[in-house]
């Protein structure tokens, strides 16, 4: 529940899901910038979707609430990203491998960790011609590709 949350778990999935991402993308950007054209994807979940939240009808777990909110922060910070380096040529998109069969999910009901990492090679290996950035896409289990509210 919510209103049960447990503060050193909180700082646990923040430290993964959002702080790190600050530092691995901080630490990158110098070589980034210097390479020119240069793409920042960061792996989010569909449920880091306020509207996606909305709509889904359970009552969330702890670990659910600090999961899902973990991952709306990385998008926050995903579009802040794209709107600095955009002038600078550098794309910046959030994607959803969609389920995957991970520690998380008690390696249930998904696609295998190697699907879900083959799922966002295509937004890594933009050209330097395609202008897609701050952008929030999610991989469905059906093989589509959809833009997914923020």
């Amino acid at each position: 529940m919510p209103s049960q949350l447990d503060i050193n778990q909180v700082n646990e999935i923040l430290n993964t899901n959002y702080l790190g991402v600050i530092r691995v993308t901080t630490a990158f950007i110098p070589l980034i910038r210097k390479a020119g054209n240069g793409v920042i994807l960061n792996v989010s979940s569909e449920v880091g979707s306020h509207t996606a939240q909305s709509q889904l009808a359970e009552r969330f777990s702890p670990i659910s609430v600090m999961y899902y909110g973990s991952k709306a922060i990385l998008n926050s910070y995903t579009i802040s990203l794209a709107k600095e380096l955009k002038e600078e040529g550098i794309r910046v998109n959030a994607v959803s491998p969609g389920l995957t069969e991970t520690r998380l999910s008690n390696f249930r009901g998904g696609r295998s960790a190697t699907v879900g990492a083959e799922v966002l090679l295509p937004w890594v290996l933009l050209s330097p011609g395609e202008d897609k950035t701050g952008i929030f896409y999610g991989h469905r289990t059906n093989g589509n590709v959809e833009e997914i509210p923020w």
